[in-house]
């Protein structure tokens, strides 16, 4: 039972309810609220994880799944998924094509996601609990961001899905890169930022 809460003016899933639906089992959802500057909801949702869980994201080795929600008019919503430093890419609008660099050994479970999860469920079980981000939320209304995480959560019996839209500084300049890091560091932030993965498996996959 995946239990999520979002409180319809911040968007964000309150902390107190965060941390409750941790303790029960649950997954909890962490996002920066992109219509806010700063970080303030980021570190209230970071609060509400216990040590160990932080300790997992900030080293994570068993896999990952990324969503990359850019703009849909132009792109669509892309799936990437990396295991044990493989990876594979999957775009909705262009069918179960991998993309360039990709581990074809990791299509069928891709493929699997979208268009059949019971097999997806099955095939899942082999690279054991990976975690779930979300780039770009803003590009979706929350309610959508929301359904990605928790169908992405229950296929794959996740135990923690984080939900990480694009992180601001005070000016309400998007972040990316070295400066993700520099920010975290700034702030103590245990920070898994999706970009900054997928750039180093980006890079992996080309060498």
């Amino acid at each position: 039972m995946v239990t999520l809460s979002s409180p319809a003016q911040s968007r964000l899933p309150d902390p107190g309810a965060a941390l409750a639906a941790y303790r029960d089992g649950a997954v909890t959802v962490l996002a920066s609220d992109p219509l806010r500057p700063g970080s303030a909801c980021l570190l209230a949702a970071l609060e509400t994880l216990r040590p160990e869980t932080l300790s997992q994201l900030r080293s994570l080795t068993r896999g990952l799944i990324s969503v990359l929600l850019p703009d849909r008019q132009r792109y669509g919503v892309r799936l990437f998924l990396s295991c044990e430093g493989q990876a594979a890419d999957l775009s909705s609008h262009s069918g179960a094509e991998p993309g360039v660099g990709s581990n074809a050994a990791l299509c069928p479970l891709l493929h699997g996601l979208v268009c059949n999860p019971c097999e997806a469920e099955r095939q899942a079980a082999a690279f054991g609990d990976p975690f779930v981000t979300l780039s770009g939320a803003g590009t979706l209304s929350w309610p959508d961001s929301e359904r990605v995480v928790s169908t992405l959560a229950v296929r794959f019996a996740l135990a923690d899905a984080a939900l990480i839209c694009s992180l601001h500084d005070s000016r309400g300049r998007c972040l990316h890169g070295d400066e993700v890091s520099e920010f975290a560091a700034a702030h103590g932030l245990p920070l898994l930022y999706p970009d900054d993965v997928l750039r180093g498996v980006r890079l992996h996959a080309a060498g």
